[in-house]
Protein backbone atom coordinates (compact mmCIF):
# COMPACT_ATOMS: atom_id res chain seq x y z
CA UNK A 1 0.00 0.00 0.00
CA UNK A 2 2.74 2.13 0.59
CA UNK A 3 4.93 1.56 -2.17
CA UNK A 4 4.67 4.52 -4.36
CA UNK A 5 4.79 6.49 -1.20
CA UNK A 6 7.54 5.38 -0.06
CA UNK A 7 9.21 5.74 -3.57
CA UNK A 8 7.97 9.10 -4.15
CA UNK A 9 9.50 9.58 -0.48
CA UNK A 10 12.85 9.11 -1.06
CA UNK A 11 12.68 10.85 -3.93
CA UNK A 12 11.66 14.15 -1.78
CA UNK A 13 14.21 13.67 0.90
CA UNK A 14 16.84 13.60 -1.48
CA UNK A 15 16.44 17.50 -1.97
CA UNK A 16 16.62 18.30 1.56
CA UNK A 17 18.72 20.32 3.12
CA UNK A 18 20.27 19.33 6.97
CA UNK A 19 19.83 22.62 8.67
CA UNK A 20 16.17 22.02 7.79
CA UNK A 21 13.62 20.28 10.14
CA UNK A 22 10.10 19.02 9.99
CA UNK A 23 7.19 19.60 12.65
CA UNK A 24 4.03 18.07 12.70
CA UNK A 25 1.14 19.73 13.91
CA UNK A 26 -1.42 18.03 15.23
CA UNK A 27 -4.20 20.82 15.53
CA UNK A 28 -4.32 20.88 11.80
CA UNK A 29 -3.01 18.23 10.45
CA UNK A 30 -0.16 19.70 8.73
CA UNK A 31 3.66 19.57 7.97
CA UNK A 32 5.48 22.50 8.59
CA UNK A 33 9.86 22.50 7.37
CA UNK A 34 11.50 25.08 9.31
CA UNK A 35 15.37 26.79 9.56
CA UNK A 36 17.26 25.05 12.97
CA UNK A 37 20.57 26.17 13.67
CA UNK A 38 22.70 22.90 14.08
CA UNK A 39 23.23 20.38 11.55
CA UNK A 40 23.41 17.39 14.41
CA UNK A 41 19.26 17.50 13.94
CA UNK A 42 18.89 14.99 11.42
CA UNK A 43 15.83 14.20 9.88
CA UNK A 44 15.73 10.33 11.56
CA UNK A 45 15.52 12.26 14.61
CA UNK A 46 12.87 14.48 13.77
CA UNK A 47 10.81 11.40 11.95
CA UNK A 48 11.05 9.26 15.14
CA UNK A 49 9.06 11.81 16.78
CA UNK A 50 6.53 11.92 14.21
CA UNK A 51 6.56 7.83 14.03
CA UNK A 52 4.28 8.35 17.53
CA UNK A 53 1.69 9.38 15.42
CA UNK A 54 0.00 5.76 14.54
CA UNK A 55 -2.00 5.77 11.58
CA UNK A 56 -3.63 2.52 10.75
CA UNK A 57 -4.80 3.02 7.34
CA UNK A 58 -3.32 5.42 4.28
CA UNK A 59 -4.63 5.62 1.08
CA UNK A 60 -2.80 8.13 -1.62
CA UNK A 61 -5.58 9.88 -3.83
CA UNK A 62 -4.60 12.09 -6.63
CA UNK A 63 -1.39 11.61 -9.17
CA UNK A 64 0.83 14.39 -8.64
CA UNK A 65 4.46 14.66 -8.26
CA UNK A 66 5.94 15.51 -5.16
CA UNK A 67 8.81 17.89 -5.76
CA UNK A 68 8.52 20.57 -7.82
CA UNK A 69 11.33 23.31 -8.48
CA UNK A 70 9.95 26.85 -9.97
CA UNK A 71 12.29 29.69 -11.12
CA UNK A 72 9.42 32.16 -9.41
CA UNK A 73 6.42 31.58 -7.31
CA UNK A 74 4.61 28.74 -7.66
CA UNK A 75 2.11 27.16 -5.79
CA UNK A 76 1.27 23.72 -6.25
CA UNK A 77 -2.57 21.98 -5.17
CA UNK A 78 -1.23 19.89 -2.34
CA UNK A 79 -1.90 16.14 -2.77
CA UNK A 80 -4.57 14.68 -0.38
CA UNK A 81 -4.89 11.86 2.02
CA UNK A 82 -7.56 9.62 3.08
CA UNK A 83 -7.11 8.64 6.46
CA UNK A 84 -10.74 7.23 8.24
CA UNK A 85 -12.38 9.52 5.89
CA UNK A 86 -10.31 12.19 7.45
CA UNK A 87 -8.69 14.73 4.95
CA UNK A 88 -5.18 15.02 5.31
CA UNK A 89 -3.30 17.38 3.65
CA UNK A 90 0.48 18.44 3.61
CA UNK A 91 2.89 21.00 1.41
CA UNK A 92 5.73 22.32 2.32
CA UNK A 93 7.39 25.29 0.57
CA UNK A 94 10.98 26.47 1.02
CA UNK A 95 12.12 30.32 -0.90
CA UNK A 96 16.03 29.82 -1.64
CA UNK A 97 16.93 33.45 -3.24
CA UNK A 98 14.83 33.08 -6.60
CA UNK A 99 13.81 30.02 -6.90
CA UNK A 100 10.80 28.48 -4.80
CA UNK A 101 11.04 24.72 -3.44
CA UNK A 102 7.61 23.25 -3.18
CA UNK A 103 7.48 19.85 -1.80
CA UNK A 104 3.90 18.06 -1.30
CA UNK A 105 4.90 16.41 2.35
CA UNK A 106 4.45 12.38 1.27
CA UNK A 107 7.29 12.21 3.51
CA UNK A 108 5.81 13.25 6.83
CA UNK A 109 3.04 10.90 6.03
CA UNK A 110 5.13 8.18 5.28
CA UNK A 111 6.76 8.80 8.51
CA UNK A 112 3.61 8.67 10.21
CA UNK A 113 2.79 4.97 9.09
CA UNK A 114 6.27 3.96 9.24
CA UNK A 115 5.64 1.73 11.78
CA UNK A 116 2.12 0.64 10.69
CA UNK A 117 2.50 -2.75 8.67
CA UNK A 118 0.56 -5.76 6.72
CA UNK A 119 3.19 -7.80 6.09
CA UNK A 120 6.88 -8.34 6.39
CA UNK A 121 7.41 -6.78 3.13
CA UNK A 122 6.49 -3.65 4.71
CA UNK A 123 9.37 -3.74 6.78
CA UNK A 124 11.93 -4.45 4.49
CA UNK A 125 12.09 -7.35 5.05
CA UNK A 126 14.23 -6.62 7.72
CA UNK A 127 12.25 -7.33 11.20
CA UNK A 128 8.70 -8.98 11.23
CA UNK A 129 5.13 -7.52 11.23
CA UNK A 130 3.31 -8.00 14.44
CA UNK A 131 0.04 -6.37 15.19
CA UNK A 132 0.44 -4.09 12.06
CA UNK A 133 3.35 -2.74 14.15
CA UNK A 134 7.24 -3.53 12.68
CA UNK A 135 9.31 -5.35 15.09
CA UNK A 136 12.87 -4.35 13.40
CA UNK A 137 16.03 -7.09 13.29
CA UNK A 138 18.90 -5.50 15.30
CA UNK A 139 21.33 -3.22 13.30
CA UNK A 140 18.21 -1.90 11.91
CA UNK A 141 16.33 1.04 12.33
CA UNK A 142 12.46 0.90 14.17
CA UNK A 143 12.00 4.10 12.77
CA UNK A 144 11.65 4.44 9.30
CA UNK A 145 10.43 0.44 7.98
CA UNK A 146 13.37 -1.44 9.03
CA UNK A 147 15.35 0.44 6.03
CA UNK A 148 17.99 2.56 7.71
CA UNK A 149 21.54 0.68 9.24
CA UNK A 150 21.74 1.85 12.89
CA UNK A 151 25.43 2.88 12.56
CA UNK A 152 27.75 3.48 16.03
CA UNK A 153 30.08 5.79 15.97
CA UNK A 154 33.72 4.86 14.98
CA UNK A 155 37.17 4.88 16.86
CA UNK A 156 40.36 6.52 16.13
CA UNK A 157 43.18 3.82 16.03
CA UNK A 158 46.69 4.38 17.46
CA UNK A 159 48.49 2.26 15.08
CA UNK A 160 50.86 4.38 13.08
CA UNK A 161 49.62 3.08 9.58
CA UNK A 162 45.80 3.04 10.69
CA UNK A 163 45.21 5.73 12.86
CA UNK A 164 42.38 7.25 10.36
CA UNK A 165 38.51 7.90 12.15
CA UNK A 166 37.37 4.08 11.81
CA UNK A 167 40.56 2.63 10.53
CA UNK A 168 40.63 -1.13 9.81
CA UNK A 169 43.33 -1.47 7.20
CA UNK A 170 45.10 1.79 4.93
CA UNK A 171 47.92 -1.04 4.03
CA UNK A 172 51.47 -2.52 4.19
CA UNK A 173 54.47 0.39 4.54
CA UNK A 174 56.70 -1.73 4.41
CA UNK A 175 55.58 -3.11 1.17
CA UNK A 176 55.32 0.32 -0.08
CA UNK A 177 51.26 0.60 -0.41
CA UNK A 178 48.98 2.65 1.51
CA UNK A 179 45.88 2.50 -0.41
CA UNK A 180 42.84 -0.09 -0.05
CA UNK A 181 39.63 0.08 -0.89
CA UNK A 182 37.03 -2.45 1.12
CA UNK A 183 37.44 -5.51 2.57
CA UNK A 184 35.62 -9.03 2.79
CA UNK A 185 35.71 -10.17 6.49
CA UNK A 186 35.38 -13.34 8.30
CA UNK A 187 35.93 -14.98 11.36
CA UNK A 188 38.23 -18.07 10.68
CA UNK A 189 38.60 -21.39 12.21
CA UNK A 190 41.16 -19.93 14.81
CA UNK A 191 39.01 -17.03 16.14
CA UNK A 192 40.87 -14.67 14.21
CA UNK A 193 38.96 -12.34 11.88
CA UNK A 194 40.76 -12.20 8.30
CA UNK A 195 40.08 -9.35 5.80
CA UNK A 196 40.79 -10.08 2.39
CA UNK A 197 40.87 -6.45 0.55
CA UNK A 198 42.00 -4.83 -2.80
CA UNK A 199 45.39 -3.18 -2.18
CA UNK A 200 47.15 -1.18 -4.75
CA UNK A 201 50.83 -1.82 -5.32
CA UNK A 202 54.04 0.22 -5.17
CA UNK A 203 52.29 2.90 -3.50
CA UNK A 204 49.86 3.72 -6.16
CA UNK A 205 46.59 5.61 -5.16
CA UNK A 206 42.76 4.32 -6.52
CA UNK A 207 43.34 5.82 -9.69
CA UNK A 208 45.71 2.65 -10.48
CA UNK A 209 43.39 0.18 -9.48
CA UNK A 210 42.91 -1.14 -13.49
CA UNK A 211 47.04 -1.95 -13.55
CA UNK A 212 48.02 -1.85 -9.37
CA UNK A 213 45.59 -3.76 -7.88
CA UNK A 214 45.97 -7.43 -5.87
CA UNK A 215 44.07 -8.96 -3.02
CA UNK A 216 46.05 -8.74 0.45
CA UNK A 217 45.13 -10.83 3.31
CA UNK A 218 45.17 -9.22 6.75
CA UNK A 219 44.20 -10.79 10.30
CA UNK A 220 43.12 -9.07 13.72
CA UNK A 221 41.71 -9.89 17.26
CA UNK A 222 38.97 -8.19 17.06
CA UNK A 223 36.38 -7.29 14.03
CA UNK A 224 37.48 -3.30 14.44
CA UNK A 225 41.23 -4.32 13.97
CA UNK A 226 43.51 -2.73 12.89
CA UNK A 227 43.92 -5.67 10.50
CA UNK A 228 47.83 -6.31 9.93
CA UNK A 229 48.91 -7.55 6.69
CA UNK A 230 49.88 -11.15 6.60
CA UNK A 231 50.39 -12.39 2.83
CA UNK A 232 49.06 -11.59 -0.22
CA UNK A 233 46.31 -13.95 -1.42
CA UNK A 234 46.29 -13.28 -5.17
CA UNK A 235 49.08 -11.23 -6.71
CA UNK A 236 48.31 -8.43 -9.49
CA UNK A 237 45.75 -7.76 -11.28
CA UNK A 238 42.78 -8.88 -8.56
CA UNK A 239 40.46 -7.01 -7.26
CA UNK A 240 36.94 -6.88 -5.07
CA UNK A 241 36.74 -10.22 -3.07
CA UNK A 242 34.62 -12.08 -1.33
CA UNK A 243 35.50 -14.90 0.26
CA UNK A 244 32.42 -17.12 1.97
CA UNK A 245 32.97 -20.58 3.96
CA UNK A 246 31.22 -23.95 2.75
CA UNK A 247 31.02 -26.27 5.44
CA UNK A 248 31.06 -30.03 4.88
CA UNK A 249 31.02 -33.10 6.31
CA UNK A 250 34.42 -33.59 5.37
CA UNK A 251 35.75 -30.36 5.79
CA UNK A 252 35.93 -26.27 5.67
CA UNK A 253 36.81 -24.72 2.40
CA UNK A 254 37.42 -21.17 2.25
CA UNK A 255 35.74 -19.64 -1.39
CA UNK A 256 37.36 -16.85 -2.82
CA UNK A 257 35.42 -14.96 -5.46
CA UNK A 258 37.11 -11.51 -7.66
CA UNK A 259 37.32 -10.20 -10.69
CA UNK A 260 41.12 -10.88 -11.94
CA UNK A 261 42.59 -13.79 -11.98
CA UNK A 262 46.12 -13.01 -10.39
CA UNK A 263 47.59 -11.96 -13.73
CA UNK A 264 48.83 -8.49 -15.07
CA UNK A 265 46.69 -6.86 -17.32
CA UNK A 266 48.63 -4.09 -18.20
CA UNK A 267 52.26 -2.20 -16.89
CA UNK A 268 51.92 -1.78 -13.41
CA UNK A 269 52.43 1.50 -12.24
CA UNK A 270 55.33 2.92 -10.05
CA UNK A 271 54.05 5.76 -7.67
CA UNK A 272 56.88 7.01 -5.54
CA UNK A 273 55.83 9.74 -3.85
CA UNK A 274 53.01 10.52 -1.47
CA UNK A 275 51.55 13.37 -3.17
CA UNK A 276 51.46 11.75 -6.58
CA UNK A 277 49.70 8.87 -4.87
CA UNK A 278 46.98 10.90 -3.22
CA UNK A 279 46.50 13.10 -6.14
CA UNK A 280 45.50 9.82 -7.95
CA UNK A 281 43.02 9.00 -5.04
CA UNK A 282 40.55 11.68 -5.68
CA UNK A 283 41.30 11.72 -9.92
CA UNK A 284 38.76 9.02 -10.95
CA UNK A 285 36.85 8.67 -14.51
CA UNK A 286 33.13 9.39 -13.60
CA UNK A 287 32.58 5.57 -14.95
CA UNK A 288 35.08 3.06 -13.52
CA UNK A 289 34.68 0.17 -15.98
CA UNK A 290 36.96 -2.44 -17.66
CA UNK A 291 36.43 -3.40 -21.42
CA UNK A 292 33.71 -5.08 -21.62
CA UNK A 293 33.82 -8.90 -21.87
CA UNK A 294 31.92 -10.63 -24.90
CA UNK A 295 28.41 -12.72 -24.81
CA UNK A 296 28.37 -16.18 -24.76
CA UNK A 297 29.53 -19.04 -22.35
CA UNK A 298 32.71 -17.12 -20.09
CA UNK A 299 34.76 -18.34 -17.74
CA UNK A 300 35.91 -17.06 -14.17
CA UNK A 301 38.74 -17.98 -11.50
CA UNK A 302 37.16 -19.02 -8.30
CA UNK A 303 40.15 -19.41 -5.25
CA UNK A 304 39.48 -21.73 -3.17
CA UNK A 305 41.78 -23.36 -0.04
CA UNK A 306 41.13 -24.94 3.34
CA UNK A 307 42.90 -22.55 5.26
CA UNK A 308 42.13 -18.88 5.80
CA UNK A 309 45.77 -18.50 5.17
CA UNK A 310 46.06 -20.11 1.94
CA UNK A 311 47.64 -21.96 0.04
CA UNK A 312 44.87 -20.91 -2.89
CA UNK A 313 44.12 -23.15 -5.38
CA UNK A 314 42.93 -21.61 -8.74
CA UNK A 315 39.57 -23.46 -10.46
CA UNK A 316 38.08 -21.87 -13.65
CA UNK A 317 34.21 -21.92 -12.95
CA UNK A 318 32.54 -22.05 -16.41
CA UNK A 319 29.20 -19.34 -16.71
CA UNK A 320 27.19 -20.11 -19.15
CA UNK A 321 24.97 -17.91 -21.97
CA UNK A 322 25.72 -14.73 -20.47
CA UNK A 323 25.88 -10.76 -21.13
CA UNK A 324 29.11 -8.89 -21.56
CA UNK A 325 30.20 -8.32 -18.22
CA UNK A 326 32.37 -5.57 -17.85
CA UNK A 327 33.18 -4.29 -14.08
CA UNK A 328 30.86 -7.25 -12.48
CA UNK A 329 32.49 -7.53 -8.91
CA UNK A 330 30.53 -10.82 -8.21
CA UNK A 331 29.03 -11.66 -4.50
CA UNK A 332 27.58 -14.72 -3.68
CA UNK A 333 25.37 -16.34 -0.96
CA UNK A 334 26.75 -19.99 -0.60
CA UNK A 335 23.30 -22.58 0.56
CA UNK A 336 23.46 -25.26 3.20
CA UNK A 337 23.29 -27.67 0.24
CA UNK A 338 25.97 -26.50 -1.35
CA UNK A 339 24.44 -24.37 -4.58
CA UNK A 340 26.03 -20.83 -5.21
CA UNK A 341 23.44 -18.43 -5.38
CA UNK A 342 26.10 -15.10 -7.49
CA UNK A 343 24.66 -11.71 -7.98
CA UNK A 344 26.83 -9.05 -10.37
CA UNK A 345 26.36 -6.18 -12.63
CA UNK A 346 26.53 -6.46 -16.36
CA UNK A 347 28.52 -4.67 -18.69
CA UNK A 348 24.81 -2.48 -19.06
CA UNK A 349 24.74 -1.59 -15.06
CA UNK A 350 22.21 -4.31 -15.13
CA UNK A 351 21.96 -6.71 -11.86
CA UNK A 352 21.10 -10.08 -12.62
CA UNK A 353 21.82 -13.48 -10.90
CA UNK A 354 23.43 -16.43 -11.55
CA UNK A 355 23.14 -19.87 -9.62
CA UNK A 356 25.53 -22.90 -9.50
CA UNK A 357 24.54 -26.70 -7.98
CA UNK A 358 28.14 -26.66 -7.21
CA UNK A 359 30.82 -23.90 -6.63
CA UNK A 360 33.17 -25.37 -9.14
CA UNK A 361 29.94 -24.46 -11.75
CA UNK A 362 28.76 -24.57 -14.12
CA UNK A 363 26.68 -21.28 -13.16
CA UNK A 364 23.76 -20.12 -15.31
CA UNK A 365 21.19 -17.41 -15.66
CA UNK A 366 18.31 -17.38 -13.44
CA UNK A 367 17.34 -13.96 -14.35
CA UNK A 368 16.02 -12.86 -18.04
CA UNK A 369 18.94 -11.43 -20.17
CA UNK A 370 19.05 -7.74 -19.63
CA UNK A 371 16.42 -7.19 -17.27
CA UNK A 372 17.19 -5.65 -14.42
CA UNK A 373 16.20 -7.64 -10.95
CA UNK A 374 16.80 -4.32 -9.25
CA UNK A 375 16.59 -1.27 -9.66
CA UNK A 376 17.09 2.66 -8.28
CA UNK A 377 13.78 4.07 -6.21
CA UNK A 378 15.33 7.33 -6.30
CA UNK A 379 15.33 8.97 -10.23
CA UNK A 380 18.53 11.35 -10.13
CA UNK A 381 20.81 8.35 -8.92
CA UNK A 382 23.32 8.52 -12.25
CA UNK A 383 24.64 4.73 -10.62
CA UNK A 384 22.52 2.99 -7.87
CA UNK A 385 23.35 -0.49 -8.10
CA UNK A 386 26.79 -1.49 -8.06
CA UNK A 387 29.70 -2.67 -5.60
CA UNK A 388 26.87 -5.42 -4.57
CA UNK A 389 26.83 -7.58 -2.11
CA UNK A 390 24.53 -10.37 -1.18
CA UNK A 391 23.08 -12.32 1.81
CA UNK A 392 20.70 -14.15 3.72
CA UNK A 393 18.81 -13.16 6.84
CA UNK A 394 18.53 -15.57 9.84
CA UNK A 395 14.52 -16.34 8.52
CA UNK A 396 15.74 -16.85 5.14
CA UNK A 397 14.71 -13.73 3.23
CA UNK A 398 17.78 -12.19 0.79
CA UNK A 399 18.94 -9.05 0.99
CA UNK A 400 21.07 -6.68 -1.00
CA UNK A 401 23.39 -3.61 -0.43
CA UNK A 402 24.93 -1.22 -2.75
CA UNK A 403 26.73 1.57 -3.56
CA UNK A 404 24.41 4.04 -4.45
CA UNK A 405 26.70 6.39 -6.79
CA UNK A 406 24.99 10.18 -6.37
CA UNK A 407 26.16 12.29 -8.76
CA UNK A 408 25.74 15.01 -9.61
CA UNK A 409 24.47 15.83 -6.07
CA UNK A 410 27.36 17.68 -4.32
CA UNK A 411 25.24 18.40 -0.59
CA UNK A 412 25.82 16.55 2.52
CA UNK A 413 24.99 14.24 3.40
CA UNK A 414 25.24 12.26 -0.20
CA UNK A 415 22.88 8.79 0.28
CA UNK A 416 25.63 6.36 -0.79
CA UNK A 417 24.54 3.02 0.56
CA UNK A 418 21.40 1.48 -1.37
CA UNK A 419 19.40 -1.78 0.16
CA UNK A 420 17.29 -4.26 -2.04
CA UNK A 421 15.05 -7.33 -0.20
CA UNK A 422 13.50 -10.66 -1.89
CA UNK A 423 11.66 -13.30 -0.31
CA UNK A 424 13.00 -16.04 -3.15
CA UNK A 425 16.40 -13.84 -4.39
CA UNK A 426 14.69 -13.28 -7.75
CA UNK A 427 12.22 -10.96 -7.34
CA UNK A 428 13.38 -7.83 -5.42
CA UNK A 429 12.50 -4.62 -4.29
CA UNK A 430 14.12 -1.67 -5.37
CA UNK A 431 16.90 -0.24 -3.84
CA UNK A 432 16.59 2.01 -1.50
CA UNK A 433 18.73 4.26 0.53
CA UNK A 434 20.34 2.34 3.60
CA UNK A 435 22.94 4.75 5.03
CA UNK A 436 24.82 8.44 4.15
CA UNK A 437 28.41 10.01 3.94
CA UNK A 438 28.19 10.99 7.19
CA UNK A 439 30.87 9.07 9.88
CA UNK A 440 29.85 10.07 13.65
CA UNK A 441 33.69 9.74 14.91
CA UNK A 442 34.21 9.20 18.79
CA UNK A 443 37.81 11.07 19.63
CA UNK A 444 40.12 9.68 22.38
CA UNK A 445 39.88 13.28 23.92
CA UNK A 446 36.04 12.34 24.60
CA UNK A 447 34.39 14.56 22.21
CA UNK A 448 32.62 13.91 19.26
CA UNK A 449 31.75 14.72 15.85
CA UNK A 450 30.92 14.28 12.41
CA UNK A 451 32.82 13.94 9.07
CA UNK A 452 31.98 13.20 5.63
CA UNK A 453 33.50 10.79 3.25
CA UNK A 454 34.05 11.53 -0.15
CA UNK A 455 33.02 8.33 -1.19
CA UNK A 456 32.00 5.72 0.73
CA UNK A 457 31.72 2.26 -1.52
CA UNK A 458 32.21 -1.47 -1.82
CA UNK A 459 29.57 -2.76 1.30
CA UNK A 460 30.09 -5.66 3.00
CA UNK A 461 28.82 -6.88 5.92
CA UNK A 462 30.11 -9.44 9.46
CA UNK A 463 27.81 -11.39 10.71
CA UNK A 464 27.82 -12.97 14.36
CA UNK A 465 26.96 -16.81 15.16
CA UNK A 466 23.35 -15.78 14.73
CA UNK A 467 23.52 -14.08 11.01
CA UNK A 468 22.87 -10.66 12.52
CA UNK A 469 24.92 -8.37 11.36
CA UNK A 470 27.49 -6.54 13.60
CA UNK A 471 30.27 -4.35 11.29
CA UNK A 472 30.50 -2.70 8.07
CA UNK A 473 33.25 -2.50 6.13
CA UNK A 474 33.54 0.28 2.76
CA UNK A 475 36.27 1.64 0.97
CA UNK A 476 36.44 5.59 1.78
CA UNK A 477 37.77 8.31 0.64
CA UNK A 478 38.27 10.27 3.64
CA UNK A 479 39.35 14.15 2.84
CA UNK A 480 43.10 15.07 4.02
CA UNK A 481 43.40 11.62 5.19
CA UNK A 482 43.71 8.69 2.41
CA UNK A 483 41.87 5.86 0.90
CA UNK A 484 41.06 2.92 2.97
CA UNK A 485 39.35 0.63 4.39
CA UNK A 486 36.48 1.50 7.18
CA UNK A 487 34.97 -0.71 9.43
CA UNK A 488 31.67 1.45 11.55
CA UNK A 489 29.86 -1.17 14.77
CA UNK A 490 26.33 -1.41 13.69
CA UNK A 491 23.79 -0.62 16.55
CA UNK A 492 21.33 -2.94 18.17
CA UNK A 493 17.84 -1.73 19.29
Amino acid sequence: MFSRCKQLFQGCFDKRIPEYRFAFSRKNRSCHYSRIQTARATQQQNMNALSSQHVKKLQLVGRRRLCHWADKPLILQPISWSHDNNALTSMLTRNTNTMLWQLVMCMSIFSLASSSCNSDWDCSLNGVCQGGVCKCDPAWDDGLNCSKLQSLAVTVPTAPSCNQPGCAYHGDPSANTSTTWGGSVLKGHDGKYHMYVSEMANHCGLGDWRTNSFIAHAVADTPLGPFTRSDTAVPVWSVCPEVDILKTDNETLYLMYIMGDGTPIGNISSCTSKEHSQLRETSYDEKESLSDTVDGNQTITIHSSTSPYGPWTRTEALMLNIPPLGNWCPTVNILANGTVRLMFLNAGDIIQIMQADHWRGPYYLMTPVGKAVTSCSVYRFKWCVEGEFLYQDARGNWHALFHMFDYPNHTKPLWCGGHSFSRDGLVWSNASQAYNNSIHVSYPNQSSGFIWALRRERPKLLFDQNGIPTHIYNGVDMPGLGTYTMVTPLGHN
